[in-house]
């Protein structure tokens, strides 16, 4: 909607110099700014005062950036492709990216509904302390004790002598 465009500016991140034509065009707009391989310092700034973080990506390994966004507070939709889904558990908007309509639906919502975006800022909060070091390496521990107990049982299971 126009009242959106005219309150939001909308910014891309792009690893490429030239990014997709329909990105182009609202750049040309004056929709739109394109960052071209932000540095990490800025990734932080821009986080911060981000109303939103948009990740529509189609080929994503592990899906780091739409962490960094929640440690920052900005709420997340991102694609339902490759392991994003998962990363991002239920503090995001999970969507099918290349389905315009829904992702419009979705920017809207987070930017108008005020309720819906502060419960997003606080799951995603929440979400990142699942990876922060100190879970995994809870969880890597309790592996090892498991297998490490498991062991010791069967260790003094095989010690029994037979008559």
């Amino acid at each position: 909607p126009e009242a959106v465009r005219s309150s939001y500016q909308m910014l891309f991140f792009s690893r490429v110099e030239q990014p997709p034509a329909p990105v182009q065009e609202m750049v040309r707009d004056g929709y739109a700014q394109v960052l071209i391989r932000p540095g990490n310092e800025d990734l932080v700034a821009l986080y911060n005062q981000a109303r939103g973080f948009v990740f529509p990506s189609l080929y994503e390994g592990l899906g780091l950036p739409p962490l960094e966004a929640m440690k920052c507070g900005a709420p997340v939709i991102a694609s339902n492709r490759g392991s994003v889904p998962e990363v991002v558990g239920d503090a995001a908007i999970v969507l099918d990216a290349q389905d315009d309509a829904a992702l419009a639906q979705a920017i809207q919502r987070l930017i108008e509904d005020e309720g819906f975006h502060a419960a997003m800022q606080a799951r995603g909060f929440a979400r990142v302390e699942e990876f922060s070091w100190p879970k995994p390496a809870d969880r890597v521990l309790d592996v090892y004790r498991s297998v490490l107990a498991q062991a010791a049982i069967g260790r003094q299971a095989d010690t029994r002598v037979s008559l």
